[in-house]
């Protein structure tokens, strides 16, 4: 996912990749945010790094997805403004469950949402893949549940809209289809569920809202 950012007071123009975690070999990596920055000619100087997702250690969870971008401003349960608005955030999604890590110096970003699949939610979810940011207060959240689970009619896995700005899950729908992706369409009025190309693991085929 990338994101660029132009400063015209400084003059400068900084493009930000970031790159979704995993798990493999028994070993769970981070996602990691790079930032490229232009040279005056308009070439890229060579990336570096700004930001590793922090892991716990032998943390089993991992990413499965990843996106960058701007959320606007953000306020914890204290009311104390943990994002601003111009600079972007980071949202991880996996088997985890989702977080959001903000800014407010534009050098470190720190955990602002957190959404645990053990405890957020009440179906047979086991990862969410996939989201998308609608009107600076909406996430759009794709959910799967594990693959073993194919062919259970009783088997619910909810995608889900997420008020980051409230701290709250405003909607849940799709409970059956295996999601791997999320888009937002006609600024955010119509979503769609990409159910992947694994046709004997999803319940349902690619869905529009």
């Amino acid at each position: 996912s990338t994101y660029t950012l132009v400063n015209d007071d400084e003059d400068s123009v900084k493009h930000y990749a970031l790159f979704s975690g995993g798990r493999g070999g028994g070993v769970t990596g981070p996602s990691r945010l790079y930032v490229f920055e232009e040279d005056v000619d308009g070439s890229l100087q060579e990336p570096y790094v700004v930001w590793d997702e922090p892991l716990k250690e032998n943390q089993r969870e991992s990413a499965r997805f990843c996106l960058i971008a701007d959320l606007g401003v953000i306020y914890n349960s204290d009311l104390e403004q943990v994002s601003m608005s111009g600079f972007p955030d980071v949202v991880i999604t996996g088997t985890k469950g989702l977080d959001i890590y903000s800014s407010m110096d534009e050098i470190s970003w720190n955990l602002a949402r957190n959404l645990t699949i053990e405890y957020s939610f009440e179906d047979d979810t086991a990862a969410l893949l996939g989201a998308q940011a609608v009107d600076q207060k909406y996430l759009i959240v794709g959910a799967r549940a594990r693959s073993a689970e194919r062919g259970n009619p009783d088997v619910r896995s909810y995608s889900f809209v997420y008020d980051y700005q409230e701290d709250i899950v405003v909607q849940r729908f799709a409970g059956k289809p295996q999601s791997v992706s999320v888009a937002v369409l006609d600024d955010g009025s119509q979503m769609l569920l990409g159910s992947g190309s694994q046709a004997s693991l999803t319940g349902a085929p690619n869905l529009l809202y």
